[in-house]
């Protein structure tokens, strides 16, 4: 986190002058605060000109969502902004529940945003073609595999998605079991 105003924590490494200079407003910046989920926080705290010790009145999660300590010191509210043609995320979205880390991650290739990701997570393949591994066998052993085309990983993604909504019937399913049971008058093991 810098020392300055909310703003100052988006538009970094850039000073106010060259966010003025850039034509972008506030609503720009709100625009990616929606983005990542954090549109709340002007409002919250004081608006985008207060200054305040930042590191401390953000949870992980805000923190990662507006600046992330890493490689780029660039969190994925600073990545919109900036919009670089590549961006190496180093566990950028580990305090970020599933969901909204997606929701991050598609728009920054919806952005047409390169990524090279360091996470331990496996949602995030889908948004990547290529896995790089390093076996840590202190010889510089790596692998790297084609992850399958964009249509074969949403084939895959629908497919989980269905059996998901599937797996939510169950419950109505064991209901109707029992029900049908005791009209019978038989046992059920569920």
């Amino acid at each position: 986190m810098v020392v300055g105003t909310l703003r100052d924590q988006i538009i970094y490494p850039h000073s106010y002058a060259q966010f003025k200079t850039s034509g972008r407003t506030d609503d720009d910046l709100m625009e990616i605060l929606k983005v990542v989920h954090l549109a709340y926080l002007p409002d919250r705290e004081g608006g985008w000109t207060t200054r305040k010790e930042w590191r401390d009145v953000l949870s992980g999660g805000e923190k990662q969502r507006v600046t992330h300590k890493g490689a780029m010191q660039m969190g994925m509210a600073r990545l919109f902004y900036h919009h670089p043609k590549f961006a190496i995320l180093d566990e950028c979205t580990s305090a970020v529940s599933t969901d909204v880390e997606g929701l991050m991650y598609q728009h920054a290739k919806d952005m047409g945003i390169t990524l090279i990701t360091i996470s331990h997570r496996p949602s995030l393949t889908k948004y990547h073609t290529r896995l790089l591994t390093l076996v840590g066998d202190g010889q510089g052993t790596w692998t790297e595999t084609r992850i399958g085309t964009e249509e074969e990983r949403m084939g895959i993604e629908r497919e989980i998605a269905f059996l998901e909504g599937r797996l939510k019937e169950v419950d109505g399913w064991e209901t109707k079991l029992r029900e049908v049971a005791a009209e019978l008058g038989v046992p059920v093991k569920i």
